[in-house]
């Protein structure tokens, strides 16, 4: 596992989980996305691209307030996924740092936790500039470091108290994009206009019927957390299975979960 390149890693993985995303791990990742939409200024008529568009949460819910929206992903798993899902948008296979537009092509980019899962994110952000027509906005989010967002922690957590965590995986080059000032840095780089660049937490509650729910979610809809936890499988299946409901006992709310998570909400200008 460790001699795949990190986009090779990503692309396998996506591939996996196209078909079971939009009924597990989707539950977590569009918690975020009219926070997203909002701070993209998303209005009537804009021309709007979703990069990194998964299942197409997001690109349909832009549509919805009246842009002219258009989603793209590198997984073709995950494009067939999203045009079954919503055959009225169109939905393209593009690699996020070679993206099949022209010049100027959009209003707004948003990207619901795609950002972290590009190899490169710095290439990706040069196209996103590339396409955006000037004074264009990009928006994204990402998953803020573990120890701000409980199921990545309490997997992890897991996963290291009943055993081996298995070999390295494939981590990004150019380290986590995890942290305000992480994202910051990053938009910064790509030639953002600092005065426009902005990165704050934001916050919410998931709500799952158990701790079996959660690990299904995992295993069944991410990448990097559903290896980690395959480490274990099947021998020590039933002790993560305890090990993960003792350290959830105190997100017990009348015989369900409610997890905490958070994320970074980035924005910029061109």
């Amino acid at each position: 596992m460790s001699d795949l390149s990190y986009r090779d890693f990503e692309y396998q993985g996506w591939e996996r989980v196209a078909n079971s995303y939009g009924k597990s791990f989707e539950s977590a990742t569009r918690l975020f996305v009219s926070r997203l939409l909002d701070a993209a200024q998303i209005s009537k008529g804009m021309r709007v691209l979703d990069l990194a568009c998964g299942t197409g949460i997001a690109t349909s819910l832009a549509a919805a307030r009246g842009a002219r929206t258009m989603g793209a992903d590198f997984s073709p798993a995950m494009i067939r996924a999203a045009r079954q899902r919503y055959p009225a948008i169109e939905i393209r296979e593009a690699e996020a740092n070679a993206l099949p537009f022209e010049d100027e092509s959009f209003d707004v980019v948003i990207s619901n936790f795609g950002l972290n899962h590009f190899a490169f994110p710095l290439e990706a952000l040069a196209e996103v500039r590339r396409v955006l027509k000037p004074q264009g906005r990009f928006v994204c989010t990402v998953w803020a470091a573990s120890e701000e967002s409980s199921f990545h922690s309490l997997a992890v957590d897991a996963v290291c108290a009943v055993g081996d965590p298995g070999p390295a995986l494939p981590a990004p080059p150019d380290g986590a994009l995890d942290s305000p000032r992480a994202c910051l840095r990053l938009l910064e780089d790509a030639g953002f206009d600092d005065a426009g660049c902005s990165a704050d937490i934001v916050e919410a509650s998931l709500r799952l019927e158990s701790v079996q729910h959660l690990i299904d979610m995992l295993l069944e809809g991410t990448v990097h957390t559903a290896e980690l936890l395959r480490t274990q499988w099947p021998e020590r299946a039933d002790a993560l299975l305890e090990a993960m409901e003792r350290s959830t006992a105190r997100f017990a709310v009348r015989g369900s979960l409610k997890l905490p998570v958070s994320a970074v909400l980035a924005s910029a200008v061109k």
